[in-house]
């Protein structure tokens, strides 16, 4: 009896020892475990700071920053065909692919950027609009859209200080970003808007004629980056009111690049 007693109390024993040391080892592998995962959130909080300490990478060209927009041209693409650039100008909401439609000047007044029916319409150029903006003067219109997009806030170049503070608007291509400087903001009026020309002389006539207008919300700015001349190109930005008529225009001319 004193044998089995001695037995038994042998095996309780040893059990407590081993659930002893069990605890224990579950206690100090769970200590191991949180202090890794405290250093590892250490480590995470650490590298997200950096990466808000870090700047946005900037492209400079010639004085003037260039926004990086990191655009999905194969995204673009495969909602419509048509797409082939994107404007964008800083202060503003213009921030829009520009589409063209083969063989039609105004299917893209009534449709939007994924080709169905929409009364705002997208940005877009005539057919015989130039996509490489090597026409003298290539057109982008779009509607004065009821929520300022498109072409809505154009009319931004209005203020004074605006036209000094947003000098450049920018194209995008997948192939390159146009740059192009802002030398004229004014009302549609009496001046004919052009994009066909007869040689340089005739364009530079047509040049003189928009810096000569006189509006008290036209701006123009002669001493360009480059040559304001017959030899130039621009792009005219035209704004269409709700009947699809000319309202407000910005003119801004190609830097070289």
């Amino acid at each position: 009896m004193d044998d089995q007693n001695k037995r038994k109390n042998g095996y309780l024993a040893v059990s407590i020892i081993f659930i002893v040391g069990a605890v224990f080892f579950a206690l100090f592998a769970m200590g191991y475990y949180l202090k890794l995962d405290r250093t590892a959130k250490n480590i995470t909080a650490l590298r997200d700071e950096e990466r808000e300490d870090e700047e946005p990478k900037k492209e400079i060209w010639n004085g003037i920053e260039i926004p990086s927009l990191d655009l999905d041209w194969a995204g673009l693409k495969f909602k419509n065909q048509d797409i082939f650039a994107y404007l964008y100008i800083p202060g503003t909401r213009v921030d829009a692919p520009v589409l063209q439609r083969s063989g039609e000047d105004s299917y893209y007044a009534s449709h939007d950027e994924y080709g169905e029916e929409n009364s705002e319409g997208s940005l877009y150029l005539t057919a015989s609009g130039t996509k490489d903006f090597s026409g003298q003067n290539t057109v982008v219109y779009g509607r004065e859209s009821s929520d300022g997009s498109l072409l809505g806030t154009l009319s931004y170049y209005q203020d004074a200080d605006f036209f000094d503070r947003s000098p450049c608007f920018f194209v995008y291509t997948p192939a390159k970003t146009w740059i192009f400087q802002v030398f004229a903001a004014y009302r549609y009026g009496e001046l004919p808007l052009r994009d066909t020309f007869s040689d340089a002389s005739d364009f530079n006539d047509y040049l003189d004629q928009i810096l000569s207008q006189k509006d008290l919300n036209s701006h123009f700015l002669r001493d360009t980056k480059v040559k304001l001349n017959g030899d130039a190109h621009i792009v005219s930005l035209v704004s269409l009111d709700e009947g699809g008529e000319p309202s407000y225009i910005v003119q801004g001319i190609l830097l070289d690049r």
